[in-house]
């Protein structure tokens, strides 16, 4: 929900901006809420080329199970 000057700073920051496999996307609170419910932070969604959800990851994950579905 952070304005995108603030998410290319985060993607910089992390040395995230230039990988090919992550998007950032920017949705406003209400639009979230109502598409994929209450989220914890961090949350971290995992889609398939063809925009199905592979898995949804809520809270502290271990980067192990993360990089098993990249």
């Amino acid at each position: 929900m952070d304005p995108f000057p603030v998410i290319h700073e985060f993607a910089k920051k992390y040395r995230i901006h230039d990988q090919p496999n992550f998007r950032f996307v920017r949705a406003d609170g209400k639009s979230v809420y109502y598409s994929l419910g209450n989220l914890t932070t961090p949350t971290i969604l995992i889609f398939a080329s063809n925009k199905k959800l592979v898995k949804r990851f809520d809270g502290e994950t271990k980067i192990e199970e993360i990089l098993k579905l990249l």
